[in-house]
């Protein structure tokens, strides 16, 4: 059970790193006019800013803990999904984009970390179960935002994903070891 509400935390990110991969550009186009060349900024801005996170990402959890870094990711992560829906202007929006990677970015690998340290299992097992849920939420990102965008809007679609960022608070604070 611990494991796999562990599993939520990529799940959520990798849900939202999926929508940024497929649909972000889409979105800059369609609801914000942006040009090509704009829209197709919008994961370059998002990835490079999830690269430097990474970058920086162990020696934070080093330094301060798994825990601290996890929770402060998973604000970021959803205020920059919110605010990437909701900016007004294209700038805005790449600008969120930034703040959407630097929240993903380390979310994955130290929920992997915590879950190769549980107990009970073997922790390759748990990894396993981890990756296997949370890429399952990365595969099913592009046709379940496309459907709510088919429904709501893709502007909709894409707000909708902004209390995944909430996922690090709920499931840390059953684990307030990790």
């Amino acid at each position: 059970a611990a494991l796999l509400a562990l599993a939520l935390l990529p799940a959520g990110a990798l849900l939202i790193e999926g929508t940024m991969m497929e649909w972000s550009a889409l979105f800059l186009r369609q609801e914000r006019a942006a040009e090509p060349f704009a829209a197709g900024l919008a994961l370059s801005v998002f990835a490079l800013s999830e690269a430097g996170a990474r970058l920086i990402g162990d020696r934070a959890a080093e330094i301060g803990g798994p825990r601290p870094v996890l929770l402060a990711s998973g604000l970021v992560m959803g205020s920059g999904i919110l605010g990437f829906a909701l900016a007004p202007s294209v700038g805005m929006a790449l600008a969120f984009a930034a703040v959407t990677g630097a929240g993903t970015g380390n979310i994955y690998p130290l929920s992997l970390s915590l879950a190769a340290r549980m107990p009970g299992r073997r922790p390759e097992q748990n990894v396993a179960t981890l990756t296997l849920i949370g890429f399952s939420a990365f595969l099913i990102a592009p046709p379940l935002i496309g459907g709510l965008a088919d429904a709501l809007g893709l502007g909709a679609a894409i707000l909708l994903l902004a209390p995944l960022g909430l996922l690090p608070l709920a499931v840390l604070a059953r684990r307030p070891k990790a």
